[in-house]
């Protein structure tokens, strides 16, 4: 991802674009908007990570000297409309830095998908048998 954003600021720096024009957020379709955003004034958050760690154990840690890295922008904080919990595959919140599926709550997520009642039921049921799994391990 920074590589790209490199990549772009090169290319259209000597129209004017400044790097601190360049946010990044998460968004997804189901939220109509995004989740989250970097903040306007500054520019995103890189943090560099072991490689090997995270492809091995899904933990972003701290790298260590002489191992391959990663370079990972941040997608910036959520929303003021929106809640964000890291969640495993059972619905339980994850430690900081853990990899896990992003579960949101929004004023903007969508009721149903257009025209599509077959992708809605399965949606829901998805929620909810997650939610009793959670319901179970509580």
């Amino acid at each position: 991802m920074l590589k790209v954003i490199i990549y772009f600021l090169k290319k259209f720096s000597s129209y004017g674009l400044n790097y601190s024009a360049l946010q990044t957020c998460y968004a997804m379709a189901e939220n109509v908007f995004a989740v989250t955003q970097s903040p306007l004034d500054k520019t995103p958050v890189v943090d560099e990570i072991d490689r090997e760690l995270f492809m091995t154990q899904r933990f972003a840690s701290a790298p260590i000297v002489g191992q391959a890295t990663l370079k990972m922008t941040s997608s910036g904080h959520p929303l003021p409309n929106v809640k964000i919990r890291v969640v495993d595959e059972s619905f339980n919140d994850v430690d900081e830095r853990v990899v896990g599926e992003i579960a949101v709550q929004s004023d903007c997520m969508l009721t149903e998908y257009f025209n599509r009642p077959d992708a809605t039921e399965l949606a829901i049921k998805k929620i909810t048998r997650r939610r009793g799994r959670r319901r179970e391990h509580s």
